[in-house]
């Protein structure tokens, strides 16, 4: 699957590291935001704290929070026109190699394969780069720099969070074990949805005529399996 991304457009992957870039930002001012909620609680137990440190120490919270939100919304545009764009080139080129298929090609493919590739399994690309380039990306970035920046304050509450890591990704690893298999079911299924339905569509004549409707429905129905 990976050589798929090779397609991507120069202009993209420059935009897909600017992402990078802001989500890396991104986290910085999250990251800052206890630092500073910090500096409130020792203000606050301080006998000689004036008004004005609470209005400085509560801007520079509200700072933060506005600029990673600016960040967020900025990388969810991003994110959103470059698998747009990529997803509108995968497409293009696919369809260019299906009319490219003799008649011996064509026979290897169903119809109801053919269109769910162009369709089905596109559109989930599209979604892994648009949530990718915004939680997959920033996810371990966060992780990776809250333990080191815990490291030099706490030993033993960097323990704690490098084990919560670890354990959320052996769960991760665990769900996705199970979900990859059940997938793949999934997408055979889709076929025979697409596959069926285009039946249909060319036999709604006879169908209609030996009042089929119902069998036709069962046989879609039929299609689900329960995992």
């Amino acid at each position: 699957m990976l050589h798929i991304f090779g397609n991507m457009k120069t202009k993209d992957r420059w935009l897909a590291l600017l992402c990078v870039l802001l989500v890396c930002g991104q986290v910085y001012f999250d990251l800052r935001l206890p630092d500073y909620t910090a500096e409130i609680t020792v203000l606050i137990s301080s006998e000689v704290t004036e008004l004005s440190q609470y209005f400085v120490a509560g801007g520079k919270m509200l700072a933060c929070a506005l600029c990673s939100a600016l960040l967020t919304v900025i990388v969810g545009y991003l994110s959103a026109m470059i698998a747009a764009d990529f997803s509108y080139d995968v497409r293009a080129k696919l369809f260019d190699k299906v009319t490219s298929f003799g008649p011996g090609e064509i026979k290897k493919f169903s119809t109801a394969s053919l269109i769910t590739r162009t369709t089905n399994d596109i559109t989930q690309i599209q979604m892994i780069i648009s949530m990718g380039l915004q939680m997959l990306i920033r996810a371990p970035i966060m992780a990776i720099w809250a333990i080191i920046k815990i490291v030099g304050k706490s030993w033993q509450l960097s323990v704690v969070v490098a084990s919560a890591v670890v354990i959320v990704v052996g769960a991760l690893i665990v769900i996705l074990a199970i979900m990859i298999p059940k997938f793949r079911i999934v997408q055979k299924q889709i076929d025979d949805v697409n596959r069926i339905t285009e039946e249909n569509l060319n036999g709604i004549r006879v169908v209609r005529a030996f009042n089929a409707e119902g069998y036709q429905e069962r046989r879609i129905f039929e299609c689900r399996l329960f995992l």
